[in-house]
């Protein structure tokens, strides 16, 4: 009797755990998208509700649909998640994923401090096709332009998730939780 239990136990937690899973991603895709004017031009706000907040309404979207809900422009490119073959299978190696980084906040690009939004591909392309298709020289800490030869590589790309730089998206949490009022035990 007690093993039965304890087999019902354990199948009823994952299932109720990918049910609150699903519920939370259905709540996320019915989030309407908000311009950037909505928050008073706050960047930081804009890329967490849109990026962070309803990240689960671009998956498997295209790279192109995802632009169209940038509302700036996308000032250039890094790679930023390379998978490499280290076995026998002759597997290429693969860009997992980029930052599109829209402002800059010093004088040279910083993963730490600049806004962007990191893109997850469905289907990683090679780093071969990626470099050829491109043109992109970031490897030698070069940050290429967001060019039309670019855009044209990635715009049918399907994305397999996007979040926004989770450094400014910290920083900022840390911020509001050190500016809350001291709650008194009264």
């Amino acid at each position: 009797m007690a093993g039965l239990i304890l087999l019902l136990f354990i199948t009823h937690i994952p299932a109720q755990a990918q049910a609150i899973k699903e519920q939370l991603e259905s709540e996320q895709a019915v989030l309407p998208y908000k311009a950037k004017a909505a928050f008073k031009q706050d960047t930081i706000q804009f890329l967490e509700y849109n990026f962070f907040t309803r990240n689960v309404q671009y998956n498997m979207k295209t790279v192109s649909d995802l632009l169209k809900d940038m509302d700036m422009p996308v000032l250039y490119i890094t790679v930023k998640r390379v998978t490499v073959s280290m076995d026998d299978s002759n597997e290429p190696s693969r860009v997992e994923s980029i930052n599109l980084v829209v402002k800059q906040k010093g004088d040279t690009p910083n993963d730490n401090e600049d806004y962007y939004v990191r893109i997850y591909f469905a289907d990683p392309p090679t780093i071969k096709d990626f470099n050829t298709s491109t043109g992109y020289d970031g490897w030698n800490n070069n940050t290429p332009a967001f060019t039309q030869k670019i855009y044209n590589y990635l715009k049918d790309m399907v994305v397999k998730g996007v979040d926004p730089n989770e450094y400014i998206l910290r920083r900022r949490l840390d911020s509001q939780k050190r500016n809350e009022p001291k709650k008194s035990n009264e």
